[in-house]
């Protein structure tokens, strides 16, 4: 499918973060045009020496530049105590400090097509990013689906103040033409097959601590939750000790992560106070596990149907009832639609084909926004 046609450049730093969100991107992107790279990590020293300016004058033109948060905000992020916390970083890190702002000002100021991969905590994104996005008349590939503001969220469901903002939401509703609306998508090597009678645990919780999260954790077996507390406090302790991950600990945890979904029948899911469409949305059912917990942003726009393909429950006592009242043959069907979903509109495959559509678009100057509807990808 790929559209050799269309050239683009990525421009940022070799890296990996726990979440693979933006590895599969780049994939995907590789997938549906000809992709080269230019960065620490990806460049020789002799193009990384001589600037993003100079090497082009060598280069075929591309189509698109794309970028990422690291170049981005790379302001913000050169303050941070531990900037690569959480990371594989495969760049040398005193090449970030060095290279990261030629590369931010050569994209700001770069005339034509541009993408930016939205893959930052968007809930508390500052204005100035905001307006540094904006400036740069990019498009952008957001993985959220936002009907509520964050902020009139968190107040909500928590009874307090929230810590994020709406800029974000206000900047993809004001800017919706320029919206790339992709959300999380699953490699066809995440999923698992597996029947729900081989599985050992009947119910789990994964994830950081959120509170609706800490509440639903109160159902897990003394066991389980004595396993989960000792390989919580151990990863909390490794990045203590350690400012960037090693490859062995990157692929172990993620190992873990997703043995610990393929271990259950059922998995609690939700997406903070910010009911965002986080990445578990679409791991769980296409480890073939059934999702129970409370819907997300844009949850039926994304093809989520409860009792369908996941099992809404807002509590415990909920939760507790439908674990008691739901057949295994019932929550095998479930298990099966949830991952015949993922499978057929939000796996690498499908988001092959929806990116291939939109790149297109861009191209030829018709792209004007997408979105979902009932488990669609549908362009303005």
């Amino acid at each position: 499918m790929k559209n050799n046609n269309i050239t683009a450049l990525f421009i940022g730093f070799n890296r990996s973060y726990t979440n693979p969100t933006t590895e599969v991107i780049l994939r995907l992107l590789g997938h549906v045009c000809k992709l080269s790279y230019f960065g620490p990590g990806f460049s020789d020293e002799n193009s990384l020496s001589i600037g993003i300016d100079e090497w082009l004058k060598n280069q075929d033109s591309f189509d698109i530049i794309i970028t990422d948060s690291y170049v981005l905000e790379c302001d913000n992020i050169k303050q941070r105590k531990k900037p690569f916390w959480g990371d594989f970083i495969l760049f040398n890190p005193l090449d970030f400090y060095y290279y990261c702002d030629s590369l931010q000002s050569f994209f700001l100021k770069y005339s034509g097509d541009k993408i930016f991969i939205a893959n930052f905590d968007t809930y508390g994104i500052k204005k100035n990013i905001i307006d540094r996005l904006i400036s740069s008349n990019s498009f952008v590939i957001d993985g959220g689906v936002s009907t509520n503001k964050p902020k009139e969220l968190v107040e909500l469901a928590y009874g307090k103040p929230s810590i994020g903002n709406d800029n974000w939401f206000d900047f993809v509703h004001t800017y919706k033409h320029k919206i790339i609306g992709l959300p999380h998508c699953i490699s066809s090597l995440e999923f698992d097959f597996t029947s729900l009678r081989m599985r050992k645990n009947r119910y789990n919780v994964i994830g950081a601590p959120y509170e609706e999260r800490k509440i639903a954790f109160d159902l897990l077996p003394k066991d389980i939750k004595i396993k989960k507390a000792i390989q919580y406090y151990k990863h909390a302790i490794a990045f203590r000790l350690n400012t960037t991950l090693t490859e062995r600990h990157l692929l172990k945890m993620r190992q873990d992560y997703m043995r610990n979904i393929s271990d259950s029948v059922l998995c609690y899911c939700s997406g903070g106070p910010w009911m965002s469409p986080v990445r578990k949305y679409f791991e769980i059912p296409a480890r073939g596990t059934v999702a129970i917990g409370m819907e997300c942003n844009g949850f039926e726009d994304l093809g989520f149907i409860d009792g369908i393909n996941f099992l809404k429950a807002k509590s415990n006592i909920e939760i507790s009832k439908i674990m008691s009242n739901v057949s295994k043959s019932e929550l095998q069907s479930i298990a099966d639609m949830g991952r015949e979903l993922i499978w057929q509109n939000h796996s690498d495959f499908a988001r092959t084909k929806q990116l291939t559509e939109s790149l297109a678009r861009i191209k030829d100057k018709t792209f004007k926004g997408s979105y979902w509807n009932s488990g669609k990808y549908l362009h303005n």
